[in-house]
Order: C-alpha cells, then structure tokens, then sequence
C-alpha cells in the first residue's frame, strides 16, 4: 500500500516538474492559466465578501438607530434625549440623519460623535461635508454651525450622507415630531417581508455567479491543447491511463494553486480600492470585504479540484490514443440533446415557481434555492448551445476569402474559445436578463412614477405640521424662489365605510386647486369637476368622508373623467394614495376644504427645481420631504440593481481578461502554424484579419444565442417571484438601447481581445517562430 501511494505521488510530482521545467513554453502556459484563474478567483473572494459586508452595514445601522420608550421591552425610564429620524433625496441619493435634543444630564451619544450637538450645532459625514461645501442646496438645508465630522463606525459606507443635528429644548416633545430615547443600537431590524424582493434578489445573485463559474472552469483548461499533447507523447512511450491521470492532475494542480494565491493577493490588494469606489449605490469599507474563513478556505481549494476535474476529463480525447490518430482524426462531434435538455429543465423549474407547485414545501428558503438553481440551468444550456452552434458553423460554412477561411478552420479545430464563448454568452444573457427584470417591472408596476420631476413637484407636509402656520410659511417662502410659478395645496378626506365590504368600493377624495390639475392635463377645469385615475366609481352613491381634524363630511359621487395624464398625477400625489382615488376640483364645496393641507404641489421652470424646493423647505423643517416618485416596487428593483449591477461591471472585467488570456494562448499554442503559413506565402495581413473574423464570429454568435436567452430568462424570472403576472405577458420590455448597449459590450470586447492579440500574433509570424527543439 505504501509502494502504491509512493508511486500515486511520484506520477503527480512528475506532473508538476514537466510544468516547472518544462522550458518557457511550460511556464507560459501554467501563468496564463494562473492569471485566469487568478482573475476568477478574486472574483468570487469579493462575491463571498458581500454577505458579511452587508451584515456589517446593518450592524452599523442598527447600532445609531435611536430607540425610544414606546419599543417593546422598554421600561419606564428618565426622558434625557429625544430624537427623530429623517429621510430626504438630493438628485437621487438618500440624505438621512437624526435631529437630538437633549433633556437632562446623562443622555446617551450616538456612535460616531464624541458628544451630542447643541442647538444650531451639526455633525456631517465626510461626504456631506464636501458636497455642502460644492453644493449651495445642500448647505441651505443645515444652516447650523458644522462642528466636527461623523466617524466611520456610523456609516454604512464611505460615501453615505448622514448628519446628526442638534435642536433646542423647546422642541424636545412629541408635538414637533421627536420621540423620547433611552438609547442607540440593540434592536435589529426586522427581516425584508417582502417575499418578491427577495426572489428578485435571489435571481439576480445566481445571474451574476453564473459567468464566474463557467470562467473558471474555461480558466483550467487554459493551455490545455499543449498539455493533452504531452501527454499524450508519454502514453506513447509506455505510460498507462491511470499514470497518466495522476501526472496530468500534477499538471494541473500546479497551475490551479498557483492561480488560487495569485487570485488571493489580487483581492488582498485590490480592497483598499472600496473606499473610492461606489458602484449604482452600492459601496463597502475595505474592511467589510472579509469574506469568512469557511468559505475563503473552500475557494482556494475548490478552484484546484474544478481543475483536476476538467484535466481529468478532458484526457478521453487526447491520453487513451496515440497522437498522430489524435492530430489527423477529425474534431469530434458535439451532441445537442443534452444541452437543450438543461435549458428547458431550468424552464419548467421556473414555469413551477410561478405556477407555485413549491407550495407544498413550507420553506421559504427551499423556494430561492429553487429558483436560482433554475436560473443557472437557463443560462448554462442557453451557453453550452452557443459552442454547437460555432461547431455547426464551422462545419457548413465554406467561404471563398482567405483570411475568413482560415478563421473558420480555426474555429473548427479550437477546444478553449468555446468554453470561453460559453462565457461570454452568459455576461451578455445576464445583462439581458437584468434588464428585462428591471425595464418590466418598472413598467408593469401601475404606481411607478418618474424619479425626478422636471416642472412640478410634491412637498408632503407631515402630520404634525399641518396645523398652526407652517404650511403658509412654507409657502410663503417657496413662491420666492425665482422660478417658481404657483404652489397649491392639496387636501385628503378619507371614506368612512360601515364594513369592510364596503370599504372595498369607496374611493379617497383629493382636492386640488386648477393651477394644479393644470399640470396633470386638465384643460377643461372647473370648480366641482371630478375624475378618476383608477377604477370609475359608483356615480351617485352618498359617501361620508373625514378630514384631518376628524370632521364628518357627507358627499355624494359626482360623475367622473380619467385624468389625462396619470404619470404627472402621481408625481403630484403622495404614494400612500390608492388608486381608485377621485381628484375633485375646488372652489364648489367649501365643506372638503376645512381641513388642513397634506401637500403643497409647486409648479416651475424645468431644472433642479426639486433641490431648490427641498432647500427652502427643509429650512423650516426638515420633516418636509419633497417627493420622488420612489414606490415600494421600484425600491423592491432597486435593491436589485444594487446587487446585480456592481456584480455584472466586475463579470464583465472578468470577460475581458478571460478572453485576452485565452486569445493569447492559442497565439501561443499555433506559433509554428502562423508561421509555416507565412512562409509560403499567406500575407501577414491576411493572418491578422483571420484573428478578427475569428473573434467576430464568436462575437455575433455569442449575441444571436445570448438576446432570446436573456429575454426568456428575464421574463420567467419575473413570473417565478411573482413580479409580473401571466396576463402582464405581453408587456415584457426590452429597449432597444439595452439591445444597443449589448451589441456595443459585444464588439467592444472583439475589438479588444483582437488589438490585444495582433502583437503576438505578429511576433508569432515570423521566421524564428519555425525553430523548433
């Protein structure tokens, strides 16, 4: 036994010395193969990376969130802090913070501050600072004395805006919006209760690690046409199968290590970059990328053991047989069933999650697994189809020009460019994918609205405000800014239904002013007038409305229009509004307008009106929140985006570098063919423009396979999470700047891998290429 396993290690370590000293042609092989996988593995260290990154944001998050007296298990303590939390947007990012008033000695400082802030006193993270000091909108809304900066240990990531501000005691109270506090941190938040969102997420993970896989396993096999011949000259000279597994596991284990530490030391240098880097939102302190030791661990091991297995399959073609029979005997076939077989198994895995045949299984948990196991089988049929395609292609196509030619026999008889071609197909379909997910479920959500309002915005006046003057000085104040054509109120009355039947059916009343209606399309307006933006509802029947101050209000259903433009509606409406809501004009019922005013709708010149709004009337109070347009589905895609956008940036970085490294192995591996064939006579020229036809076919297949695929896939997708229904089918959405975009990705990437090629090429045509030892 011991003979056996000395004999088992002395066939690996042959392996491993005939890469080592193997000669340049050895060692250039193992480096590309190791800056592949290298590559690969950096990629998937930062993917393990994300969950505890994320868990140290929340941590951080919940360790400054204020809990006040009225949270459950808390006792009846001595009031020494109040605080309110606020929300606010400047040109698309969240501007959050706390306003603190202290009550008495002894209160509690929140992480982050060495002490609380007085009034007109203001703590600001390092990014609101410098874009207070870039921005006068910005400063306009902290007109306190900023007196020191917020430290790390407060902020979910490097670039977030967050203050602390300090308010007078005199506010210390529930009238003006602030909360009795005993302390900060200690209460997690709760779990995403929203089970679509976290399918969408689910989807989009399994979207992007797809390509990282398959690029790894296209990394392994890096060189390997060199390696099979090696190998296949020792089985010649009397080695036996089981020898020669052993020695071509050596092989390829070496290169597998040494990619996996490089990978190691490419992400171990590359995180100090988190700090400058923020991608669609998304951003983390270098120390958050730590993945846990388990999964780092299985990582550096499985990338190897993804190697030995490729290696080990690969030699049913080039170890059994001898190598002449190798070299002349034609390329063998690629079959077809089985990678139709796995696309359409991924297919029916995710017509059963959207059919809910999972609701047998009580876990949640096994639903995503579900679904992203579904999701990977999609994508690597649709991959494993693009290589037969190129195998068809290269088969019936026989073209008349040279270098097309010479691109086609190329093809026909390459064993890298399709597994990276799989690859390719894959970036390109999860792209496709994503945006299909994101573009459909924007567009089939019946409450999306515009992000960002160019000629009339919405300033919600909070609960505790509407009373008193501050609505009037609100507005006071907003009609002096230049610009600004008129700022009308808008009142809500609320049905009061005798049962929940009844509730089903009465609709909510919102007065507004024809100045307002004026911007939603209204040309025929008149006090009195109705309309709806839902559902019509019961003309005639008598409904009992209650305002703000609790007044009773009898009503009858006037007959009703659709509003004309209902995407201009909903920027003027608060998004709590529900849909079957009727728009009354005012003037005609003095009765529905005793109450106080839920928004100022402000009307005026396109620009950065919602900033200058914001500016002026988050002076008063910072409780003013100047709506976006933002609804809970297109936050439900934006938790999207910040998962899969970053992730799909850095797949195709990894793209790239793939289909460079691969590209310049076979340079590498055809050195004495490029060369044999200038020297009797092909054109250096011609041999240049073969590499591009090369690249361009694998390019336009890649495309052809990867648009349907990430199509069908986006679209399956959403009907699995419950993110579009059956009958929304037909409003699956892919713009043709998607499809635009796609095709750029795509030739760039051609033309990339190819003017990256043409120096090896032109080193390999030269004569001193025909030497040979």
């Amino acid at each position: 036994m011991a003979n056996r396993v000395g004999r088992w290690w002395a066939d690996v370590l042959l392996g491993v010395r005939l890469t080592v000293g193997g000669g340049r042609g050895s060692w250039g092989r193992a480096l590309l193969m190791a800056v592949g996988v290298g590559a690969a593995t950096a990629v998937l260290l930062l993917a393990a990376s994300v969950g505890p990154a994320r868990q140290a944001q929340h941590e951080r998050e919940d360790a400054r969130a204020p809990v006040d007296l009225t949270h459950p298990g808390q006792g009846a303590e001595t009031v020494r802090l109040w605080a309110r939390a606020l929300n606010s947007t400047w040109r698309g990012h969240l501007v959050s913070g706390v306003e603190l008033a202290a009550a008495g000695p002894g209160a509690p400082v929140p992480p982050g501050i060495p002490r609380l802030p007085g009034p007109g006193e203001v703590y600001l993270s390092p990014a609101l600072a410098e874009l207070a000091g870039q921005d006068e909108l910005i400063r306009q809304r902290f007109p306190e004395r900023v007196i020191g900066l917020v430290g790390e240990e407060a902020l979910s990531k490097p670039h977030e805006l967050w203050f602390y501000a300090g308010v007078g005691p005199d506010r210390a109270n529930r009238d003006s919006g602030l909360s009795p506090v005993t302390r900060f941190g200690g209460v997690p938040g709760a779990a995403d209760p929203d089970e679509v969102a976290r399918l969408l997420v689910t989807a989009a993970v399994a979207v992007v690690m797809t390509p990282i896989a398959i690029f790894v396993v296209a990394a392994t096999r890096i060189g390997a046409a060199g390696r099979d011949r090696r190998l296949a000259a020792i089985r010649l000279v009397g080695a036996g199968p089981a020898q020669i597994r052993r020695i071509a596991a050596g092989e390829a284990v070496f290169g597998a290590l040494l990619g996996s530490f490089l990978g190691a030391g490419l992400f171990l240098a590359g995180r100090p970059f988190a700090r400058v880097v923020e991608v669609a939102g998304t951003g983390f302190f270098p120390a958050d990328l730590a993945p846990r030791w388990p999964w780092a661990v299985a990582i550096i091991l499985l990338v190897p053991v993804v190697a030995l297995g490729s290696a080990l399959a690969a030699l049913r073609r080039g170890g059994e047989v001898a190598l002449a029979s190798v070299r002349r005997g034609a390329p063998l076939r690629r079959r077809l069933w089985w990678r139709l077989a796995l696309a359409a198994l991924g297919a029916v895995a995710l017509l059963g999650v959207a059919r809910r045949w999972h609701l047998f299984v009580r876990s949640f948990t096994w639903v995503e697994n579900m679904l992203a196991i579904a999701v990977v089988l999609v994508l690597v049929g649709c991959a494993a189809l693009a290589p037969w395609l190129v195998d068809l292609l290269a088969r019936r196509w026989r073209p008349g020009a040279l270098p097309v030619l010479l691109a086609v026999r190329r093809l026909r008889h390459d064993t890298t460019s399709p597994r990276i071609l799989a690859g390719l197909v894959v970036v390109i379909a999860s792209g496709l994918t994503l945006q299909v997910m994101l573009e459909t479920g924007e567009r089939a959500d019946t409450s999306f609205t515009t992000r960002h309002a160019d000629a009339g915005v919405a300033v919600s006046v909070p609960t505790d405000l509407r009373s008193g003057g501050v609505v009037d000085q609100v507005r006071r104040d907003v009609l002096q800014i230049p610009g600004v054509r008129s700022v009308t109120g808008v009142r809500v009355l609320v049905p009061v239904a005798r049962d929940a039947a009844e509730a089903r059916w009465l609709p909510q009343v919102i007065v507004l002013e024809c100045d307002a209606l004026a911007g939603m399309g209204v040309r025929d307006c008149r006090a009195g007038k109705a309309w709806h933006q839902g559902e019509m509802p019961l003309v005639g029947e008598s409904v009992v409305l209650r305002d703000q101050t609790g007044a009773r209000v009898p009503w009858s259903v006037p007959p009703t229009e659709l509003l004309p433009d209902r995407d201009a509606a909903r920027r003027t409406l608060p998004m709590f509004l529900s849909e079957d809501a009727v728009v009354v004009a005012a003037g005609a019922n003095p009765a529905l307008e005793r109450g106080p005013v839920h928004i100022l709708h402000v009307e005026g010149e396109a620009g950065n009106l919602a900033e200058r709004v914001a500016a002026v009337a988050q002076r008063v109070d910072r409780m003013m929140h100047v709506h976006t347009g933002w609804t809970p589905r297109e936050r439900r895609l934006t938790s999207v985006r910040d998962v899969a956008l970053p992730g799909l940036g850095v797949v195709l970085l990894l793209a790239a570098l793939s289909l460079v490294v691969a590209a310049l192995d076979q340079v590498g591996e055809r050195r004495r063919s490029l060369a044999v064939l200038t020297a009797v006579g092909v054109p250096r020229r011609a041999q240049a423009w073969a590499v591009l036809w090369q690249n361009a076919v694998l390019a336009a297949v890649a495309f052809v396979v990867a648009v349907p695929a990430g199509v069908v896939t986006g679209g399956l997708v959403l009907l699995a999470s419950g993110g579009l229904a059956w009958k929304e089918l037909g409003e699956i959405t892919v713009s043709w700047a998607s499809l635009g975009a796609a095709a750029v990705v795509v030739t760039a990437l051609m033309l990339l891998v190819t003017a990256l090629t043409l120096p090896a090429v032109r080193a390999a045509v030269h004569p001193t290429a025909l030497r040979h030892e």
